[in-house]
């Protein structure tokens, strides 16, 4: 039976280093412009804090304004589920946008209109 598992040396089994090796060409990112990153991370960050400070103030409104234990059981369950779903996806846009505008970007590549505009004037 084949498997697709990477073949590892014993000395990288031995050592630990195997899993190590293991890296996401996705996640393996060679920044150009750290002070964009910077700023980029900065603003995801700051957006992360706004989404705490806004669901808790809907929450401190489903408290103060609801009458009895099921107006507020409804408004936090309609709350807790969108706040998850905000927490789990800023990160993930958070490396999206470092990704976007502060990693290289090949150049010179068959997709570059100019190069090819260029090529076809001679």
């Amino acid at each position: 039976m084949s498997t697709n598992s990477p073949s590892y040396s014993p000395a990288d089994l031995e050592k630990g280093t195997a899993a190590s090796k293991e890296v996401d060409k996705e996640e393996e990112l060679s920044i150009v412009d750290p002070q964009k990153a910077k700023l980029c991370s900065r603003l995801m960050d700051a957006l992360l804090v706004f989404f705490v400070l806004l669901f808790a103030g809907f929450a401190a409104y489903v408290f103060k304004h609801s009458s009895n234990w099921r107006d507020m059981s409804l408004g936090l369950l309609v709350l807790v589920p969108v706040m998850a779903w905000n927490f789990w996806l800023i990160p993930k846009l958070k490396r999206l946008v470092i990704k976007a505008h502060a990693t290289k970007q090949s150049q010179g590549s068959d997709n570059d209109l100019s190069a090819k505009l260029l090529a076809a004037e001679k």
